[in-house]
């Protein structure tokens, strides 16, 4: 049976310490995983209507790594542009003490996971599973490109779920086709390695472009709507919640 751990890369807290200061130090290399996939767009489209997007992801390791592509969904449906990709190192790692004064940089959790690489090697588009087209919630947080969940360089997770409405619904009762634009600077994506006959997933934010457009049809309906870009989600569009149509 494989376990899973998921492990968040967040930033250290410093504490200025004048007489001794810890820092995490890499220990041994656990996991590498070359060529992997990674997602520059997921685009829900709500009920009924269509959406479509383009992501790109165009400076990366300090250097200049343009890669952009689209794609849409209709109907309630998800789609997803994923491409490949970059080489990712898994180290364990611990606290050592260090003499004389320095910032405490704690390790915040076992594991540390460096890139070592960017380049492109290719590009795919795929649909995400979904429970259901009127809702975007319990939508899979897994996909695999050309469906090899064997082959852990081509797994990507991710959330891009409706977990709760935080903006204003969207309803065309006793109105037009609406389309809204919306732009996104980030999106979370998690990469899993397997260590010890467990998959350990690092989570990492990609400053990954999104630009997403989304069309609602005339007197139709309402939608609730989760901001998946808001402050500490996990980055991305949109997602929906259909309410119901405007003669219910």
């Amino acid at each position: 049976m494989v376990l899973g751990v998921v492990v968040a890369l967040a930033g250290l807290v410093g504490i200025l310490d004048t007489l001794e200061h810890t820092v995490c130090v890499h220990q041994d290399l656990l996991a590498s995983e070359t060529n992997r996939w990674l997602a520059s767009v997921f685009v829900n489209s709500p009920y009924w209507g269509k959406a479509a997007g383009f992501g790109s992801l165009a400076y990366f390791l300090g250097q200049r790594y343009f890669f952009g592509a689209g794609t849409s969904a209709q109907n309630g449906t998800v789609g997803t542009i994923l491409f490949q990709g970059v080489d990712a190192d898994l180290y364990s790692v611990h606290n050592s003490t260090r003499p004389g004064p320095g910032t405490n940089q704690i390790c915040n959790s076992p594991y540390a996971m460096e890139f070592s690489s960017a380049h492109y090697y290719g590009v795919g588009s795929d649909s995400v599973p979904i429970a259901s087209n009127l809702t975007d919630s319990r939508e899979s947080q897994n996909i695999s490109i050309f469906h090899l969940p064997t082959d852990l360089s081509s797994v990507v997770y991710f959330n891009n779920s409706f977990t709760s409405s935080n903006r204003a619904e969207i309803s065309t009762c006793g109105g037009g086709t609406q389309a809204i634009r919306v732009r996104a600077n980030h999106l979370t994506l998690g990469i899993p390695f397997s260590v010890e006959n467990r998959m350990v997933t690092i989570t990492y934010t990609f400053p990954v472009s999104e630009n997403c457009t989304y069309r609602f049809p005339a007197d139709f309906g309402a939608w609730a709507v989760d901001n998946l870009s808001r402050p500490g989600g996990p980055g991305g569009g949109w997602a929906f919640d259909f309410l119901g149509s405007c003669a219910g």
